[in-house]
């Protein structure tokens, strides 16, 4: 999948979805916003790029290859950490 030549923060494109899951491939420019999860599961394998995942008072520092998984009911953002944006493949996962 190409990336468009213009788009806001977070582009997504979703590549499967059921009641008990979303997977999506998505471009993050710099940041993607804060947020919390009180029934689903949010998992990022990281394609290209690198980001580091601010999960309440931890950071981790992510390069191709990398999986997360963002616990329930914790605040978190993504900062991207690389020139070019960070390529994810995204999961949102039912609990």
């Amino acid at each position: 999948m190409i990336l468009p030549n213009e788009f806001d923060e977070v582009f997504a494109k979703i590549l499967h979805h059921s009641q008990e899951a979303i997977t999506a491939i998505a471009w993050i420019k710099h940041m993607a916003p804060q947020e919390v999860h009180d029934h689903e599961y949010e998992k990022f394998l990281i394609l290209e790029g690198t980001c580091t995942i601010h999960i309440e008072d931890e950071s981790h520092h992510l390069k191709p290859g990398d999986y997360l998984t963002i616990p329930l009911h914790k605040n978190h953002f993504v900062e991207v950490t690389s020139a070019v944006p960070c390529k994810v493949i995204l999961q949102r996962i039912a609990a």
